[in-house]
């Protein structure tokens, strides 16, 4: 089963209805979020839990601000939607993924999948012409959710405030 903590956002209908329009089956199984802990950084889900119950009581909420629609890296395909955090974002990474776990470092920028690299393969001929559009909006998260899924839909396990929410 993976397991990761996520923010989960609403998304204005434009950003939406493309997220949809790109890759109707990750828009189905997984809800639009920004992903602040993967499961591969954090296996020990229990733990992961616990350390989030402990952090969030110390970080208020976390401003996000999306911006610009770009492809990921090659090998790797597919549109996200980069993301500026406030700093909670990264502070409250660094707290969470204390050992034993391992953070994938610097390299995790908050964003938003529009188009999963695995499923560029079935993508409509034109996703690429997004890359480069700007989609801004704005929120403000306060709540880390953890979801879970064992290969299909991802579900809630757990909703934790932030604490000076």
């Amino acid at each position: 089963m993976r397991v990761q903590a996520s923010l989960l956002l609403t998304l204005p209908s434009a950003l939406a209805d493309l997220r949809f329009r790109l890759d109707p089956r990750m828009a189905r199984n997984a809800p639009p979020h920004v992903t602040i802990i993967y499961d591969d950084e954090a296996p020990d889900a229990a733990l992961l839990q616990d350390r989030l119950r402990e952090a969030c009581s110390d970080f208020g909420p976390i401003a996000l601000q999306l911006g610009g629609v770009d492809a990921f890296a090659p090998p790797a395909a597919g549109l996200y939607v980069a993301t500026e955090a406030d700093p909670i974002f990264d502070a409250l990474r660094a707290r969470v993924l204390a050992l034993p776990f391992a953070g994938r470092g610097p390299a995790v920028r908050p964003h938003v999948t529009l188009l999963h690299p695995r499923s560029v393969a079935d993508a409509p001929a034109d996703w690429r012409d997004h890359a480069g559009s700007a989609i801004p909006f704005h929120a403000v998260v306060r709540e880390v959710t953890i979801i879970q899924s064992e290969g299909g839909p991802w579900s809630v396990r757990a909703r934790i405030p932030l604490g000076r929410s």
